[in-house]
């Protein structure tokens, strides 16, 4: 039983109205505890990284937070609701319950009734425009002595909505949001501000998942302004993915594109297919595969040193699967507009990769198509594995050389189909 696990199941056994909202997934688990604060995105949260345990209440109703403020002594405000005074850590599951325990108990000591959701938030285009703003001139500040400071102003940013709010009348759900993403500056970045947020508006979508997510570092270059456009990076439907999807499939194809960035070309020579956007590890970057496995943009000493960097390769690889985490099968009923790669690696472990879409407007994904690569390419994998060279062709796979990705919709393109011969 992983340390989260046991941290929900001792909540669990303890509070009988608590819904695990999160385990698992990353750093936190949050869950859900309606005698204290009815709004579904509110929760009681642990932040289990670096073998470490903290603890707080996530609540942006700001008169709930003045209220416990107000009749309480041993509870600090921070950025995104309450926590124990001092943050506190712990080493085990049992010394952090218990101070769970006594912090709930402190905030119900503190005169406050059961809170019921009111008022509206920005809309989350312009809200996520504002926090640009901010972020922006902090990320200079995020190297401390060459240690990652988690911190803004003193206050973690701490936590991810995980629960479902239905839309309503049309509007949409004020729970939903976009993440806070450190960006370099213009001293290792040379891109205009237009271009920046173009970028990030266009490869975004809102989600509880991600909603106020601090701790980000956004690993970008100059190159990124491809995704910008439409010949390159065009955002695709549902439709067209799955046509794409199945024409791989059926003619055991796999892609090379041919309009990739130059910088990416450089280091990956041809480049397979690349994911605008995507987070994984607390990092925002694009992703690009090509025969020796995964590149991202990533960096040890953020915001410096940023460079493209094969992050994983084939041959470690022991599984590639894809999800859209609103379907249903992955207890994210309400993340509709979150997808999840996940890399399982043949020594036990694993990497998850997450993209944005809009859901509503029927926005496919970039990042289901890798699944599809991976599986097309799997017996070469398999076969190569310990020789000094790809052994191409043992797989039957064949290669499709295109300018644009929107070819890889017509069937036709895959007349002109490249297949090496086998061993």
């Amino acid at each position: 039983m992983s340390i989260q696990q046991e941290l929900a199941k001792q909540i669990t056994e303890t509070y009988k109205d608590a819904r695990v909202k999160k385990v698992d997934v990353d750093n936190f688990l949050d869950i859900h505890l309606p005698g204290i604060h009815s709004a579904k995105g509110s929760h009681l949260y642990f932040n289990t990284a670096k073998d470490t345990i903290k603890l707080g209440f996530y609540c942006r109703d700001v008169e709930f937070v003045e209220q416990v403020m107000t009749g309480s002594s041993s509870i600090e405000k921070v950025s995104n609701g309450i926590r124990p005074l001092n943050n506190p850590v712990f080493t085990n599951a049992k010394d952090a319950v218990e101070a769970a325990k006594s912090f709930i108990s402190n905030i119900q000591g503190s005169g406050i009734t059961t809170q019921t959701e009111t008022g509206e938030e920005d809309d989350p285009i312009a809200f996520f425009a504002k926090l640009r703003k901010t972020w922006e001139g902090q990320v200079q500040q995020i190297e401390v002595d060459g240690e990652e400071d988690e911190e803004v102003d003193g206050e973690e940013d701490e936590e991810v909505d995980g629960e479902e709010d239905e839309e309503v009348d049309g509007e949409e759900d004020e729970e939903m949001g976009y993440p806070m993403i450190s960006i370099p500056g213009t001293n290792y970045l040379d891109i205009s501000d237009d271009e920046r947020n173009a970028y990030f508006e266009k490869w975004q979508a809102p989600s509880y998942m991600f909603n106020w997510r601090g701790g980000i570092k956004g690993c970008l270059a100059d190159w990124v302004t491809y995704f910008n456009d439409t010949d390159f990076a065009p955002i695709l439907n549902e439709s067209q993915v799955e046509a794409i999807a199945n024409n791989l499939r059926e003619h055991k194809a796999i892609p090379i594109l041919l309009n990739a960035p130059e910088e990416a070309r450089g280091v990956m020579k041809r480049v397979w297919w690349a994911v605008p956007l995507c987070f994984w590890n607390e990092i925002a970057s694009p992703i690009l595969i090509n025969k020796n496995g995964i590149f991202s943009l990533h960096t040890e000493n953020f915001p410096e040193d940023i460079g493209l960097t094969a992050i994983a390769g084939w041959d470690d690889i022991k599984e590639v699967s894809f999800e859209r985490m609103g379907s249903g099968s992955s207890g994210f009923d309400d993340e509709g507009n979150v997808n999840c790669l996940t890399l399982e690696y043949e020594n036990g472990g694993s990497l998850d990769f997450f993209e944005l879409v809009r859901r509503d407007q029927n926005q496919g994904s970039y990042l289901e198509i890798i699944e599809v690569i991976w599986r097309n390419r799997y017996k070469t994998i398999q076969e190569s594995k310990g020789l000094p060279m790809w052994k191409e062709g043992a797989g039957g796979e064949g290669f499709i050389e295109v300018e644009e990705i929107i070819q890889l919709i017509n069937p036709d393109t895959y007349e002109d189909i490249n297949r090496p011969e086998g061993f």
